[in-house]
């Protein structure tokens, strides 16, 4: 069967496989579980999901070892997976894929707004102009203007290619 919908949550709770398309273009062809895990272009990154997935413009700079450069912090890249020729990237990376620090870690951010939705929490958090969001099953007492230490999940990240808008990984040998 063939069935067309523009909801996403529909799509992915009914569907063996999802064709995502932008302006009559495919853009990914796939399970509903890679779509969500491995999307292989921005547009279908930021479309699947929600919250949206969370987006940071840097560079990578692969010397003296691998490493995402944001203007307000820097991460370590621990696999060496993608093809970072030009060095402009874009950072994808789930709000479930932000941590949460008790103590001072890779960045910090301020909350905006809280979602609290029973089992889980949405965070909206601002770092200078960016706005992102955190979402958490750590059930404690948030405030607006908290300032939070925040890590990401290394295994989760998501590069894209600023230009192209497409995930660049290296060719398998």
């Amino acid at each position: 069967i063939i069935y067309v919908t523009h909801d996403q949550v529909e799509a992915m709770t009914m569907g063996d496989r999802i064709v995502v398309m932008k302006d009559g273009i495919i853009q990914q062809v796939d399970t509903p579980l890679n779509l969500y895990q491995k999307p292989n272009n921005l547009f279908v990154a930021g479309f699947i999901g929600s919250p949206a997935m969370n987006f940071f413009k840097g560079s990578v700079k692969t010397e003296p070892q691998l490493t995402f450069h944001h203007e307000k912090f820097n991460l370590q890249i621990d696999e060496d997976v993608y093809d970072f020729r030009d060095g402009n990237v874009l950072l994808g990376i789930r709000p479930e894929h932000l941590l949460i620090s008790q103590k001072p870690t890779q960045f910090n951010a301020t909350i905006e707004v809280i979602e609290p939705l029973g089992s889980e929490i949405y965070l909206h958090l601002k770092m200078g102009s960016e706005s992102f969001a955190l979402r958490t099953n750590e059930i404690r007492k948030f405030e607006i203007g908290q300032n939070i230490s925040l890590a990401c999940d290394s295994e989760n990240m998501h590069f894209f290619d600023r230009e192209k808008e497409q995930v660049s990984l290296k060719e398998e040998k």
